[in-house]
């Protein structure tokens, strides 16, 4: 379905897409967009990870078991279930981010407005392979930190490539832009 806004007296359609890897964290979103009906608005939302030009399935931990802590806790992720049992974990699919906008976007060829990408500390490798989404792609967020592959790589590569891609950047912080 559409999800419908009115700017001025028009109304606007578009897809709204939010993809969540950890078993615990999607089901506090499903549940709470189906109270709010978020659906019916337009809401796609889909258990899966997006990763760079890797797809297939990764394990992530449950976080509903004692073993794991609380539900949400993102940054147990990955690196948890390489070191426990599948009776912690659950096998998610993978998806490049091309793949993903050719299987589940709609409107594949319209513009996207707003991409917002937090793949801790693996936003690099998803940027580098979404060429063809970046191409229409009219804002983009994603996070810097010294996980995943930041910690090898650097950011003024990924200010390169999306300068070249006709972005302007800035980097945000509390209170400040710049």
């Amino acid at each position: 379905s559409q999800a419908t806004i009115n700017v001025g007296s028009q109304p606007r359609t578009g897809e709204m897409h939010c993809i969540e890897p950890m078993p615990s964290t999607f089901r506090e979103l499903q549940a709470a967009s189906e109270q709010l009906g978020l659906h019916a608005k337009g809401l796609l939302l889909t258990h899966a990870a997006i990763a760079g030009i890797s797809e297939g399935t990764i394990r992530f931990p449950k976080a509903t078991s004692k073993n794991v802590g609380v539900v949400g806790v993102e940054y147990i992720g990955i690196d948890y279930c390489k070191k426990h049992s599948n009776e912690f974990c659950e096998e998610v699919p993978v998806y490049s981010l091309e793949r993903y906008v050719e299987r589940f976007v709609r409107k594949r060829h319209h513009p996207i407005n707003i991409l917002q990408i937090d793949v801790e500390g693996w936003d690099f490798d998803v940027l580098f392979s979404a060429s063809s989404v970046l191409d229409k792609t009219h804002y983009l967020e994603f996070e810097y930190h010294s996980t995943g592959s930041w910690k090898n790589l650097h950011l003024q590569d990924a200010i390169m490539l999306l300068d070249a891609k006709g972005f302007v950047c800035y980097w945000a912080a509390e209170k400040r832009l710049w």
